[in-house]
């Protein structure tokens, strides 16, 4: 496998410590997966290396271009935000 060589991502599996006897395993999880600084590098990466990335904050960018983490309020839904909005503009 061929990892981008730039300043702002690395291959993840690099900064993973693990006994030799569990190194198949490791990188058929692992392998194609690069640590980036921010969205931005990594969506770019992601379609040019077809590689998911992870982001320094735990953020995932996945190859085929879903975005999944971050913080999501469990307290309101999207259809009581969007019923709000609605009567709002009305």
């Amino acid at each position: 496998i061929k990892y981008p060589e730039t300043n702002d991502a690395i291959a993840l599996i690099n900064k993973i410590n693990y006994e030799k006897k569990v190194e198949k395993a490791i990188k058929h999880v692992f392998d194609r997966i690069l640590l980036c600084r921010n969205s931005e590098i990594a969506t770019k990466l992601s379609r040019e290396t077809k590689m998911d990335c992870v982001l320094l904050d735990g953020d995932f960018i996945s190859k085929k271009g879903a975005l999944t983490g971050g913080y999501i309020d469990t307290r309101q839904s999207k259809l009581t935000f969007y019923k709000q909005r609605i009567e709002i503009k009305q």
